[in-house]
């Protein structure tokens, strides 16, 4: 913890400037590859900074000691800073992606994100569902919830598979994906609705340990459901008491407009 604060302090201090070097005398560190981890997540989480475009970094190891350090030495300690790199490029994705303006960022734009960031990786499978996909699906909360907006509704699923396949554990995450929540006939007081456009972070956080995940090699099963929408007040919008079917044809009576979201990811893993 002490690395990371340092590090931390010392990024925030030289913002701005080129280049950033961190000298670690290893020999005197018990645990030199736990603290290599720990600056490079501290120096990259305290330096973020939202930008609309995205900005890349990079990091070099080079052991100070008082003997020239070993390829073993340099090859261990890489391995720390990649780790550390892996972790922290997770959360700042995430934190770009829940800073980022409602306008910039509705539900297929969302989505087609998450798919553009992960598709890359051959363990990694990511399916984008349209609204005519939703609909044939039947997914009646999540079309429910997103009535009342212009900007169609998404649903993405996104699989990490690594070898070893079914002899590991598996871990399903489901995020909230309301990428921006105006209370819709509940309609949110104008305090409340300040910062409405974060309604999507866990979404964006179930993504960022995926990416972190992947990046790791980490030898476990994840499998990750977000339902995307706006949940927008509009003449078309889900009013209270309505009857909304859902996937396994049961009915939801509510006048809480975003509890039908959460059956849908429910009824999913319930299906499969």
């Amino acid at each position: 913890m002490l690395f990371r604060s340092r590090a931390g302090a010392g990024a925030a201090r030289a913002a701005g400037e080129a280049s950033v070097a961190f000298l670690l005398p290893v020999s005197a560190v018990e645990e030199p590859t736990v603290a290599v981890k720990a600056l490079v997540e501290g120096a990259l989480l305290a330096s973020f900074t939202y930008k609309k475009d995205s900005v890349t970094g990079s990091f070099f190891v080079a052991p100070v000691d008082s003997d020239l350090p070993t390829v073993k030495a340099h090859d261990t300690l890489e391995k720390a800073l990649r780790a550390g790199l892996t972790t922290a490029d997770g959360v700042n994705w995430a934190k770009r992606l829940i800073m980022t303006p409602a306008g910039d960022l509705p539900p297929k734009e969302l989505a087609r994100r998450f798919e553009s960031r992960l598709s890359n990786d051959p363990s990694v499978r990511v399916d984008v569902w349209n609204e005519k996909r939703v609909t044939e699906e039947r997914l009646g909360g999540l079309l429910a919830v997103g009535a009342g907006s212009t900007q169609p509704v998404r649903f993405v699923t996104a699989s990490y598979n690594p070898k070893g396949g079914s002899k590991l554990p598996h871990v399903a995450l489901v995020g909230k994906g309301i990428c921006f929540d105006t209370g819709g006939h509940n309609l949110k007081p104008a305090r409340y609705m300040q910062g409405m456009h974060e309604d999507m972070n866990g979404s964006a956080v179930a993504l960022g340990i995926l990416l972190a995940a992947t990046r790791a090699k980490l030898p476990v099963n994840i499998d990750c459901w977000m339902a995307l929408a706006q949940n927008h007040l509009s003449p078309r919008a889900y009013k209270q008491n309505e009857v909304v079917k859902a996937l396994n044809r049961s009915e939801e009576h509510t006048s809480e407009l975003q509890s039908p979201m959460y059956l849908v990811c429910r009824l999913l893993l319930e299906k499969k």
